[in-house]
């Protein structure tokens, strides 16, 4: 008989996938010491192997785990084990401090004005006619260009959709770069890379459930 799940407990000293950079890895490690941990770049990958029985669970956020269970009848999901923030992330130096500035300032206004409460019931929801990212390629760079990086694996915050970007947090780093005068170039990358590419200069800004 299938083994059904009721508490995240229960999957202590069973094989867990991760995606490959995120927190999830460490907190499972900490908490959950006889856990098997697998670490999988893509999305893909982990609805594969959930589906082919090599891992029993995987720990993903819970967006991108209702997308996945919602395109997939043999999916579940268990309970929250955990709670934070996403953020968008970028390299610590002098020349990042106003850009860290404008972006704290803009999502501090679209926390308090309702708008990416908003944003997320959109593109959380099930009507794609409303899943629109504005003209980003038509931006002025009136204050240069930023170099953002995304996992297009990322439903529903970031992924490609009619050959553009998408997805919650695409939409809203569009959106700041309007109101603030830059062009986005928007560059993928699995969400593994990250943290080298910012490094490496290789991107200005990281997204996707940091």
């Amino acid at each position: 008989a299938e083994k059904t799940f009721t508490e995240f407990s229960e999957f202590d000293g069973k094989k867990i996938a991760v995606p490959t950079g995120t927190i999830y890895g460490p907190y499972l490690e900490k908490n959950f010491p006889n856990t098997k941990i697998s670490y999988i770049d893509t999305a893909a990958d982990i609805l594969s192997s959930i589906l082919s029985g090599k891992i029993d669970a995987a720990a993903l956020d819970e967006a991108v785990a209702l997308a996945l269970e919602g395109e997939n009848d043999r999916l579940t999901h268990s309970e929250k084990f955990m709670t934070f923030d996403n953020a968008f992330m970028l390299q610590k130096k002098a020349k990042n401090s106003q850009l860290l500035k404008e972006l704290n300032e803009f999502i501090a206004k679209i926390n308090s004005d309702g708008t990416i409460d908003n944003l997320l019931g959109i593109w959380e929801g099930k009507d794609e006619s409303v899943k629109k990212v504005l003209p980003y390629e038509k931006l002025p760079a009136t204050k240069g260009v930023i170099r953002i990086a995304y996992d297009a694996d990322g439903v529903p915050f970031g992924y490609i959709k009619d050959n553009r970007a998408a997805g919650a947090e695409i939409d809203i780093i569009a959106r700041f770069c309007e109101a603030y005068g830059y062009k986005p170039e928007f560059i993928v990358m699995n969400f593994g890379a990250f943290i080298p590419a910012l490094k490496s200069n290789k991107c200005d800004i990281a997204i996707g459930c940091i």
